[in-house]
């Protein structure tokens, strides 16, 4: 715990740990995810591929995985194969980016069907969490209603989480609104909130401020909420990217 200066006030026991930059060495995501470890941090996020370049992994962390990162315009098949992959080489929890295009639209039915054929890829105990960019509804992009159904489809398809950004588009990653919109829509859904990397990321030794957004600060004109807020609106946990 002594790397861990503290997340607005959040334990390091609801944070996960984000390692998504695709140029880290394995290296690198050996240091970063020893580092969350070293915080107390619940769990440490990679891209599939990482997954096998952890070698021996720290006792107690949770193992999660992000799949059709970040569009999540690959086919659902392929997808849902990657997910599977994941599971079998140790993930705890996977976390699918479900198609951008069908979220804008508002596609409810796509949706529900996606996270059906994803669940049946995730296995229980692994725990499958789908991403929502719930930054489209916080711009007006999608309306209350739409916005609740789709939450109601993804909880319908059988997911146990949701997280609410990729942390790379350019809409943000929601706001303490979706927070309290997504525990209304679905009760027992868990909700893992994304922090934006300049959210007090500093708070692991070797975060880097403004990771997660993929250095797109289009949709930044409005402040950024801090891990305390997506927690009192209803979050289990925040997700923070671990930088350089």
């Amino acid at each position: 715990m002594s790397q861990w200066s503290g997340l607005d006030g959040v334990p390091a026991t609801r944070v996960d740990a984000a390692v998504l930059e695709p140029w880290c060495s394995a290296a690198e995501v050996r240091a970063r995810v020893s580092a969350a470890a070293a915080a107390g941090c619940a769990g440490v996020r990679l891209h599939s591929g990482m997954l096998p370049q952890v070698g021996e992994w720290p006792a107690g962390l949770r193992r999660g995985v992000v799949c059709g990162f970040p569009t999540g315009r690959s086919h659902v098949l392929v997808k849902a194969a990657e997910a599977r992959f994941a599971v079998d080489q140790g993930a705890h929890d996977v976390a699918v980016v479900l198609d951008a295009g069908a979220v804008a639209a508002g596609d409810v039915n796509a949706v529900l069907s996606e996270v059906v054929a994803l669940r049946g890829a995730v296995a229980a105990p692994a725990q499958l969490t789908v991403v929502l960019e719930a930054g489209l509804h916080a711009a007006g992009k999608l309306s209350d209603d739409v916005f609740d159904a789709l939450v109601g489809a993804i909880a319908a398809g059988g997911a146990d989480a949701v997280a609410t950004a990729t942390g790379w588009s350019h809409w943000g990653v929601g706001a303490p609104e979706q927070i309290r919109r997504i525990t209304a829509a679905a009760p027992g859904l868990g909700v893992i909130a994304v922090v934006d990397g300049g959210a007090g990321a500093t708070g692991i030794a070797g975060a880097g401020a403004g990771a997660a957004s993929g250095g797109d600060a289009a949709a930044g004109d409005a402040a950024v909420p801090s891990a305390a807020d997506l927690v009192a609106a209803g979050a289990h946990a925040v997700q923070l990217t671990l930088g350089e």
